[in-house]
């Protein structure tokens, strides 16, 4: 697909630093078995015009693209070339206005969507936003995990959330109980 997307699209291709990074994801049982994860081939950055983005960045004045500044908890299935476990320093956000209404996409907000959020109203000063669409990164988490989760999220002036992979059926059950959901449940089991 990357290869494909190299030869029909010759604009700017927006990444997290570290994008190159080989990592591998383990498989849950059996923690010896690996499989590559990530960019497939590290030359089709240089292919795809890949430029990265550290902090802040303002591609015009609709879209606007973020990495936060510290990393994400270790996560113990995906891990670097090294093993050790990777801490997402590559995951990139985008905020999408159209002047008087917001967007924050969200990926799978391996960072937690509330460090996420309290990123865009305290560091962007973006009090409110119309729709979250991303992955709340919950899934195997238990149910009090998610629900603490959720009633943080309230004090976030969100008003509709889209949530999609990585988040589990779980997260979404209990997210309803709390938010505004539009989902598509095909995407949550990813």
């Amino acid at each position: 697909m990357f290869r494909h997307l190299a030869q029909l699209y010759h604009g700017p291709v927006f990444a997290g630093p570290d994008v190159e990074r080989i990592r591998f994801s383990v498989s849950a049982t059996d923690f010896k078995m690996k499989k590559r994860n990530g960019m497939p081939d590290p030359d089709l950055v240089s292919s795809l015009h890949v430029q990265t983005v550290s902090g802040l960045h303002k591609v015009c004045p609709a879209l606007t693209l973020f990495s936060l500044p510290d990393v994400a908890p270790p996560n113990r299935r995906l891990l670097n070339a090294d093993g050790s476990p990777d801490t997402f320093t590559d995951e990139l956000f985008a905020i999408v206005s159209d002047g008087s209404r917001v967007a924050l996409y969200g990926g799978c907000t391996h960072h937690g969507v509330i460090n996420i959020l309290s990123f865009v109203r305290d560091s962007l000063g973006i009090s409110h936003i119309d729709a979250f669409v991303g992955g709340l990164h919950l899934m195997g988490r238990s149910a009090k995990e998610i629900e603490e989760t959720a009633r943080t999220a309230r004090d976030f002036d969100v008003t509709h959330w889209m949530i999609c992979h990585c988040s589990g059926s779980l997260a979404l059950s209990i997210w309803q109980d709390y938010h505004d959901v539009i989902s598509s449940p095909s995407l949550l089991l990813q």
